[in-house]
């Protein structure tokens, strides 16, 4: 399934009760019949030869099975409670199917992201993500790529771009930052020499890479494409969407998001050796 426009924060989300009343009268209201306290009685004289009874002894029941006796409302056995059968509670929650990494309706792909052996690789075609005056909205993109970056139990987060809003994402999330060559998470713009061998040997480690493209000119093209050549996700030159993004796949990166939070300028678009196995997150017509 695709959704188009609108996207919605990654906060945390607030539940309200309500309460109804049904309106159910208890048993004992509206008209009774008589009781042995104000049925009529005969004051006259009658001669019989039973036993006088004493009055201030409390009516236990029928006497001598003449008479039927009257007791207050009991409550009605129905056993023990049973559980409900609401199906098993613990079954995993499967995430939607991938939208292919391939162009089509929507227009390029900017953003795709896929498993690859024990790590995981998330190709952004832009890197203004990373910049400082897209706060506090960008906070949201890097919530939902960081989580779906460090499942499986990755704990730490090298970040390669020197920017602010990485590290404190990743602080908020519990993810701790990691020294050179010690993050379970690594995040890196093509700025700054990082090698396509270099993110085959993170992701051959059981790392989860994210990788952002720069610049718009042929020469910085040029540079994306010989990095990412060897990688099942690499950068498109013939494709040169501008922004911002158009439309969101069904991606858990994308869930929740609005297009203000991943912010888009002069860009690429990202192409995969088999769309089919990788996931598009985002679109530009």
């Amino acid at each position: 399934m695709i959704r188009c426009g609108g996207w919605g924060a990654w906060a945390l989300l607030a539940g309200v009760g309500c309460s109804l009343d049904y309106g159910v009268k208890g048993r004992d209201e509206g008209p009774k019949g008589p009781s042995p306290e104000n049925r009529d009685v005969d004051t006259g004289t009658v001669e019989t030869d039973a036993p006088t009874v004493d009055s201030s002894v409390e009516d236990t029941g029928a006497q001598d099975g003449t008479d039927e006796a009257t007791t207050p409302d009991e409550p009605v056995d129905s056993g023990p409670d049973e559980p409900v059968d609401s199906g098993t509670p613990d079954e995993p929650v499967e995430d939607p199917p991938l939208v292919a990494c391939a162009a089509g309706a929507y227009g390029a792909p900017v953003g795709c992201a896929m498993d690859v052996g024990p790590g995981r690789l998330f190709l952004w075609g832009d890197e203004h993500v990373t910049f400082e005056e897209y706060r506090p909205s960008s906070e949201r993109f890097w919530g939902s790529a960081l989580t779906w970056l460090a499942d499986s139990g990755r704990l730490s987060v090298e970040d390669l771009t020197g920017s602010s809003v990485v590290p404190d994402v990743a602080g908020r999330l519990g993810l701790a930052m990691g020294g050179p060559g010690a993050g379970d998470i690594v995040i890196v713009d093509l700025w700054r020499g990082t090698t396509g061998a270099d993110i085959s040997a993170w992701l051959a480690e059981g790392r989860a890479v994210m990788v952002m493209a720069i610049g718009f000119g042929a020469s910085e093209c040029t540079y994306l494409t010989a990095v990412t050549s060897g990688l099942p996700l690499q950068y498109d030159c013939a494709a040169e969407p501008w922004g911002p993004v158009g439309t969101f796949a069904d991606h858990p990166i994308a869930t929740g998001l609005a297009a203000a939070d991943a912010p888009f300028v002069n860009g690429r678009a990202v192409v995969a050796d088999e769309p089919a196995t990788a996931g598009a997150v985002a679109f530009i017509p």
